[in-house]
């Protein structure tokens, strides 16, 4: 039998919220996916990752850039900056912002 599940991110199951961002989960048919709002001016290695212990984000991402932009720095010294339409995977070990 076909199955159409939705929950709407205007009630996210958890909700992260930082300095110059938020970062809001919902978990749908064992999924758990995530939107993230940065201000600008917002940076990873400044703003989240000291608070982790980190210098750099060692979790993969897969997503899509909705509005702005947003530049990702690789530990390697690459730097790829996202645009409004663009899907991503990024792989750990990457610094968004």
């Amino acid at each position: 039998m076909s199955e159409c599940r939705i929950k709407p991110f205007d009630t996210p199951d958890e909700k992260r919220v930082f300095t110059k961002g938020i970062f809001e989960l919902i978990n749908v048919a064992g999924m758990t996916l995530g939107r993230a709002t940065y201000e600008p001016g917002w940076v990873w290695s400044k703003h989240v990752g000291p608070e982790l212990g980190k210098s750099s984000c060692d979790v993969a991402h897969v997503g899509v850039v909705l509005s702005g932009s947003v530049a990702v720095k690789m530990d390697d010294g690459r730097e790829i900056t996202l645009n409004p339409g663009e899907v991503f995977k990024t792989t750990p070990a990457t610094i968004p912002g």
